[in-house]
């Protein structure tokens, strides 16, 4: 068994990658969550009752889960997880799961 170095076990290399993923999707991610729960709390009301509110809490939640599946991509670029043997089972065995649910949640979002 060949012993990797701390550079080889990262998720992301890549230098403006690892800046996107550290910084700014967090903030995106703030950001999203807390306007998508906002809308969802405004159109789940009792006071709004149409197809129209309907369809756009449905998409507020896609938006949601998508930002939620996205979270730990974002995660693995962080040196403290990337290097965590729990954390690099979870995130290798559903990794593709995890991109197909984004995937999905993008698609439904986007109709």
């Amino acid at each position: 068994m060949t012993c990797l170095k701390h550079a080889e076990l990262r998720f992301v290399r890549d230098p403006l990658s690892r800046f996107l993923w550290r910084y700014l999707f967090p903030v995106q991610f703030t950001l999203g969550v807390l306007g998508n729960l906002l809308n969802l709390g405004v159109l789940a009301s009792d006071e709004v009752q149409n197809v129209a509110s309907d369809m756009l809490a449905a998409v507020s939640f896609c938006d949601l889960a998508f930002l939620l599946s996205m979270s730990p991509h974002s995660l693995s670029s962080f040196d403290t997880l990337a290097y965590n043997y729990n954390f690099r089972y979870f995130y290798l065995k559903s990794k593709q799961h995890i991109a197909a649910v984004a995937n999905w949640m993008s698609a439904a979002a986007i109709w």
